[in-house]
């Protein structure tokens, strides 16, 4: 059974919800989630940034290995490495 009245998640919910379960994503996994093209996933990125909604997990890394995150998930160095300022 098909039910036609129901809408789909936005890209947002689809990118929160792998996010959640992950811990962060790329641009090549947004293009994946979106089905769009690298153009446009960067600009859904960037737009999603400048409101907060996402941050940079990786700022040091090069542009291909970025990765993002929601601003209230921790971020992927171990929490020691931290502590010990490595």
């Amino acid at each position: 059974m098909v039910i036609l009245n129901e809408s789909l998640p936005t890209a947002w919910d689809r990118v929160s919800d792998f996010i959640e379960k992950n811990g962060s994503i790329s641009n090549k996994e947004v293009r994946t989630i979106i089905s769009g093209g690298v153009l446009e996933a960067s600009k859904q990125l960037r737009e999603w940034v400048q409101k907060g909604l996402l941050v940079v997990a990786n700022p040091g890394a090069a542009k291909k290995q970025r990765r993002y995150t929601k601003p209230s998930t921790p971020p992927e160095a171990p929490l020691l490495s931290k502590l010990l300022g490595k």
